[in-house]
């Protein structure tokens, strides 16, 4: 035994070795970081697209009516991440420690030639996480005006609502962008010689700008998060003055929302938020050791953690989820359980085919004329059928609907 285990050993060592090898010696190591950023930064980034555009056809399909309104904020942080999504699958900004440099791949590297396309790619980036915290922050604004004011915004129009969003992603665009456009430089202002210059884009390693811009982040994320936990806190004390003046059913509902709200906001906080003040601050402090890996790694998670707020979402509420059951049920061509049939009943009309209308009265005893209300609505009725129907006119009618 303990022969054939040295034998495994001795014969499987040389993996070991390789992969000690490559990260003894830095010009190895920044080698295989770039390999494998290059290698992710192409797959994940289509699949993260996938996983979106069925995540958002879902909700927009089959959110139900109460849920309007919360559907609404989380697609508006959904987009944002999509966006930034489209952007890396055609572009891949890849840092370059010690320089406070960036080199854009792909294929917006390969067709544009100028640094200021890297500049404006890797600042759109950034613009869209600063718009992601702000339509978290605008998401649990709402959720506590609709526990804490429901009697004063219902008679508010929608259209105040989308101009005050509008506005807010607005401003806090505008104040990034100000910041932002004071960090960056030119390839010919950078100080020190640069060997390899070709699709890079830097910004400014020593100028007062690049610490207002670092402490612009920190701030604004700071705000965020206090905001967040600001309204979290206001709406469960709201819920408890609640208790005796709304209906047990609908102060469950709003608890759900809010805590679903919580869990989903907190994927883009740690898994988004972190990682950006983490990537800048090595961006800042370039000449730390792994400063390059910490950085590439910390870019990587920033952009691709759509799809596990995603799934999530889809798992939280029991109607997306039906929904998702009913789809895979449908791929795979199987028959679909009663239990997950609930779901259909959120969906667009257009998706189900009407077969007819009968007016029939609400007897057990006529469920046979159920089954024979097509033949009923194409065919004349004879003098007896007109003698049942006066005789039944006194009983309560409804509307029967049949679909595929």
């Amino acid at each position: 035994m303990l022969c054939a285990v040295c034998i495994l050993i001795l014969v499987n060592y040389g993996p070991i070795m390789c992969i000690t090898s490559l990260f003894l010696f830095s010009r190895y190591r920044k080698a295989v970081v770039v390999m494998v950023y290059k290698l992710l930064t192409r797959e994940i980034p289509l699949k993260c697209i996938a996983v979106n555009c069925v995540t958002l056809t879902i909700i927009a399909k089959n959110t139900p009516k109460h849920m309007r309104s919360f559907a609404l904020f989380l697609l508006n942080i959904m987009i944002w991440n999509f966006a930034a999504n489209l952007i890396l699958v055609v572009a891949h900004p890849f840092p370059m420690h010690p320089l406070v440099c960036f080199r854009l791949d792909g294929l917006c590297g390969l067709i544009f030639e100028i640094e200021i396309i890297g500049h404006v790619v890797f600042g759109l980036i950034l613009l869209i996480v600063v718009n992601v915290a702000t339509a978290i922050f605008i998401s649990f604004q709402f959720r506590f005006t609709a526990i804490a004011c429901q009697r004063y915004t219902a008679h508010i129009r929608p259209k105040w609502a989308y101009i005050y969003c509008f506005g807010l992603h607005s401003i806090f665009s505008v104040i990034f962008v100000a910041f932002y456009q004071s960090w960056t430089m030119s390839m010919a202002s950078y100080p020190g010689k640069i060997e390899d210059a070709e699709d890079l884009f830097c910004f400014a390693p020593e100028r007062l700008d690049r610490f207002l811009f670092l402490a612009y982040f920190f701030i604004f994320i700071f705000l965020i998060v206090s905001g967040v936990i600001l309204f979290v806190f206001l709406s469960f004390l709201q819920l408890h003055k609640n208790k005796k003046i709304i209906k047990e059913k609908t102060l469950q509902m709003q608890k759900v929302l809010l805590w679903n709200l919580i869990i989903l906001a907190a994927i883009p906080i740690t898994l988004g938020g972190l990682p950006l003040l983490i990537a800048i601050s090595s961006v800042f402090f370039h000449d730390i050791p792994f400063g390059q890996l910490l950085c590439a790694v910390c870019m990587l998670v920033l952009v691709n953690y759509g799809p596990i707020m995603c799934i999530t979402s889809l798992l939280l509420f029991r109607k997306y989820k039906q929904a998702v059951v009913v789809v895979v049920y449908k791929l795979l061509k199987k028959e679909i359980p009663s239990k997950w049939l609930g779901s259909i009943a959120t969906a667009t009309p257009s998706q189900f085919r009407t077969v007819t209308t009968g007016v029939v009265p609400v007897n057990p005893a006529s469920t046979v004329m159920h089954k024979c209300c097509i033949a009923v609505s194409v065919i004349k009725p004879s003098p007896l059928q007109d003698n049942w129907i006066q005789e039944k006119q006194t009983r309560p009618m409804r509307k029967v609907t049949f679909v595929d």
